[in-house]
């Protein structure tokens, strides 16, 4: 004969057993009601503990990572992540937690109504110093310019950069008008687009690196 026992003295095993019995004598919809009614604190204790080692990983995965070099491409058009791996193999960085990224999906012409967009995503970037170096239409040079955020041109280049890209140097920025690099990635910025570099960047290597690489040097 069987004898009855509290449910505290059965061993974990017999408790799922009985628990298993429980839910086949009920109908789908009263095994959903039972399990919530009963596990649903054991259910969001796991969710948060699951998210809590989700982003605990994802924070110990980026500290590996140095962040090299940052640009914004407006109007590009192009797969920003195609041009970073590019750019990194120009540098001939074969680091692998070395980080480049380029942003090349935003549009901004001054009249859509998503300009506003861009230009948060574009003030957040610059107010949190992640981005080195920018291609941008003319217009968006002079805001710059006038708002004295940007490094002159001869401090990024070379007399013989200077000498060699003639009239397409500016004070603040260097003209790059369907750019031969961008175009083989399918990157088209237009013909009004200036190359600007942020002027809390401190160490412009990958900076005169990228001007490089855009000009075909």
């Amino acid at each position: 004969m069987e004898i009855n026992r509290y449910e505290s003295d059965r061993s974990f095993k017999e408790k799922m057993a009985l628990e298993g019995q429980k839910l086949k004598s009920m109908s789908w919809s009263k095994r959903f009601e039972y399990i919530w009614n009963y596990y649903k604190w054991h259910m969001v204790g796991l969710i948060a503990i699951g998210f809590a080692i989700h982003i605990f990983g994802t924070i110990i995965y980026n500290t590996q990572y140095t962040d090299v070099f940052s640009a914004i491409i407006l109007n590009g058009n192009a797969d920003g992540d195609a041009i970073a791996e590019d750019f990194k193999g120009y540098c001939q960085d074969a680091e692998k937690f070395n980080r480049y990224s380029v942003n090349s999906g935003m549009r901004l012409d001054g009249k859509s109504a998503k300009d506003q967009d861009t230009l948060g995503i574009m003030l957040g970037a610059i107010a949190g110093k992640s981005v080195h170096a920018m291609i941008v239409p003319g217009f968006q040079m002079e805001r710059y310019v006038n708002l004295d955020t940007l490094i002159k041109m001869e401090d990024v280049l070379s007399a013989e950069q200077i000498q060699a890209y003639g009239e397409n140097v500016y004070e603040y920025g260097l003209k790059v008008p369907n750019n031969k690099t961008l175009s083989g990635l399918g990157c088209y910025p237009g013909e009004d687009a200036y190359l600007i570099v942020l002027s809390y960047v401190e160490d412009l290597t990958y900076v005169k690196e990228f001007v490089k690489y855009l000009m075909g040097e």
